[in-house]
């Protein structure tokens, strides 16, 4: 009989505790302990990206839609950490949103929500990743002062800090919708003013958006 009890006592509390209160927490939990390790085996396995280019967009974007983009970066950047590997990484975000509440950027879904946290923690966090690709809607997910204005790198924009790609002949041929796209680097970290490493892909960055900018 307490063992019946006790089922149903346990039962009970997964749904009308555990479900309700704890499962979206327990998933992003699962979800950030899961990238925690794919960062720390990519850190250490000796296969380092030579640059990584962030895409932010509630379009579906998948990596061949983006191979082409790929490519000239590749050519651009080169193998800039001397494993005699070109790698180039490029991360997309999807957040699924709400569209009664565009203007907050509000996830609609469970997995959305996971992406957005995704995407944060990628333009505040991760040091590895300054050049980002957002869309219309995402682009103002951060407050300007976030970005590096371009015009300090020599590169000139109607659209200051961020830099419409869509006219661009590689985004031609790759975005088929409407929505506009920006190019951007966040903000520069001031503990990291002596890191080489971390300067040099700032530099990267620059050379990425000069090259796009003058593909054909």
């Amino acid at each position: 009989m307490a063992e019946e009890k006790r089922k149903m006592t346990f039962g009970y509390w997964m749904k009308n505790v555990f479900v309700p209160h704890y499962l979206l927490i327990t998933v992003i939990a699962v979800i950030g302990v899961a990238m925690a390790v794919y960062l720390l085996h990519d850190a250490y396995s000796g296969n380092r990206p030579d640059f990584i280019l962030s895409v932010g967009t509630i379009d579906i974007l998948t990596q061949d839609d983006l191979a082409e983009l790929k490519s000239v970066i590749e050519e651009t950047v080169g193998d800039v950490n001397g494993d005699g590997e070109v790698i180039v990484r490029v991360d997309v975000y999807t957040p699924t949103l709400d569209s009664s509440e565009l203007e907050g950027i509000a996830a609609d879904t469970e997995t959305g929500t996971i992406q957005l946290q995704a995407l944060d923690m990628a333009f505040m966090a991760d040091a590895d990743k300054v050049l980002f690709l957002f869309d219309e809607t995402l682009r103002g997910r951060f407050e300007a002062d976030n970005y590096e204005s371009l015009a300090d790198f020599g590169i000139a924009s109607d659209t200051d800090p961020f830099y419409y790609v869509n006219d661009l002949p590689v985004f031609e041929r790759i975005l088929v919708v409407d929505t506009g796209y920006y190019l951007c680097v966040k903000g520069w970290r001031y503990d990291k003013k002596d890191d080489g490493k971390y300067i040099e892909r700032y530099a990267s960055a620059v050379k990425v958006i000069n090259s796009l900018t003058a593909a054909e």
